[in-house]
């Protein structure tokens, strides 16, 4: 298997968060979330919060990110 030493990341443009209601303490929460619109090198993400067992949601956000190419680099070999 041939593994590319490069990777894509993201990197955060703009993030938004809109609390529509109170986020109960020590309740379940279920967390929705897809990507609206994916480009070349920007994708357009959106999540809901919801209590488990609800369709009520209680947060919306919404980030834009760049996808971006990291380098990783290979490990060093062992020398004795």
């Amino acid at each position: 298997m041939i593994q590319s030493k490069l990777s894509k990341v993201i990197a955060t443009l703009e993030q938004k968060q809109t609390y529509l209601k109170q986020v109960p303490l020590n309740k379940k929460l279920i967390c929705t979330a897809k990507a609206l619109k994916l480009g070349k090198d920007v994708v357009f993400l959106e999540a809901s919060l919801c209590l488990e067992g609800s369709e009520e949601i209680l947060v919306k956000a919404s980030q834009t990110a760049l996808l971006t190419s990291v380098f990783r680099p290979s490990k060093p070999k062992a020398t004795l």
